[in-house]
């Protein structure tokens, strides 16, 4: 079972390396009451919790790694 699992997470893994682009960062500093920036943080907090990232970090098991992968 372990290397089923470690094989589903490392191909998860890599994949997400070719095709997820890098997590949306807000800018910090300037234009905070601005409403480009309430909108570039929305973004990165709906982008940050989005079910279809898969994340290098936190619930790396067989199961989350195959329904990520399927």
């Amino acid at each position: 079972m372990t290397t089923v699992e470690t094989g589903l997470v490392t191909a998860a893994d890599w994949l997400a390396s070719r095709i997820q682009h890098k997590p949306v960062k807000a800018p910090t500093g300037r234009g905070r009451g601005d409403e480009a920036h309430k909108a570039v943080v929305l973004l990165t907090a709906k982008d940050a919790a989005d079910p279809a990232r898969w994340r290098l970090a936190g619930q790396r098991s067989a199961p989350t790694a195959a329904r990520w992968l399927a």
